[in-house]
C-alpha cells in the first residue's frame, strides 16, 4: 500500500472536510455493485445532513488519484476523517451497519 499521505480538499473540489468526513467511492462505469455500494453510502450519510458527504469518482477519470491511494479495482470506498486521513477502506459495498458505525463513532477512536 502506498505511504499515507492525507488528502486536500481541494484536490476533490471542497474547501474543507465536513466533521464526520466524507466517503470516497471510486467506481466504474456500468458497474452494479458501483451502483448498489453507492446507493449504501448516499443512505448512511443521509442520516447526518451537513455532517459527512459522499463523493464518486471515475476510476478511469481519476486514474492519478486511485493509483496514489493504493485503489486497484471498483467500487472501492475510503472512509476519510475531517483531517483528509483515509481512516477505512472497503473493496466492495460496505454493510450498511459497517457505514453506521463509521459514521456514529468518535473520530479519536478509530485513529
Amino acid at each position: 500500500m502506498p505511504a499515507r499521505v492525507p488528502l486536500v480538499p481541494e484536490e476533490l473540489g471542497l474547501t474543507g472536510f465536513p466533521p464526520r468526513g466524507l466517503l470516497l467511492q471510486f467506481s466504474s462505469p456500468g458497474s452494479l455493485p458501483s451502483r448498489i455500494s453507492l446507493n449504501r453510502l448516499a443512505a448512511a450519510v443521509a442520516a447526518c445532513p451537513d455532517e459527512a458527504l459522499v463523493i464518486e469518482l471515475s476510476i478511469t477519470g481519476s486514474h492519478r488519484m486511485a493509483a496514489r491511494l493504493g485503489v486497484r479495482q471498483t467500487p472501492t470506498v475510503l472512509y476519510v476523517d475531517d483531517g483528509g486521513e483515509v481512516l477505512l477502506r472497503w473493496t466492495r459495498p460496505p454493510a450498511p451497519e459497517e457505514l453506521e458505525s463509521a459514521l456514529a463513532a468518535p473520530l479519536a477512536v478509530l485513529r
